[in-house]
């Protein structure tokens, strides 16, 4: 990180809007936030029809993420989600694209 230098700070934004970008988006598809806490790259929402999301990303090939009830059972049908810097817009809106009616 230190050979990053001031060019840290411009990937931890690029990071954190991404993220903010791609949780918006899931909210405007059905997705429900489980908090409002403020979070960094990482975020958990909830899914009231998770069999038809599965099957709509892997029908497009896509990854669901990490469906983390397995781990929090009070989390049900809840997944987290992450955005880093390898997600552009175009990448995340690909993304919600194949989510339509998945939800």
């Amino acid at each position: 990180m230190s050979l990053m230098g001031p060019n840290l700070f411009k990937l931890g934004t690029y990071n954190h809007n991404a993220a903010a970008y791609l949780k918006e988006e899931l909210g405007k598809n059905g997705f429900k936030s489980v908090s409002d806490k403020p979070f960094f790259n990482e975020f958990v929402v909830k899914a009231e029809n998770p069999d038809d999301f599965i099957k709509n990303c892997r029908s497009g090939c896509l990854d669901p993420g990490i469906r983390i009830d397995k781990w929090y059972p009070e989390l049900e049908n809840c997944w987290l989600f992450c955005a880093t810097e390898s997600d552009s817009r175009s990448r995340i809106d690909r993304f919600i694209s194949q989510l339509q009616g998945a939800v």
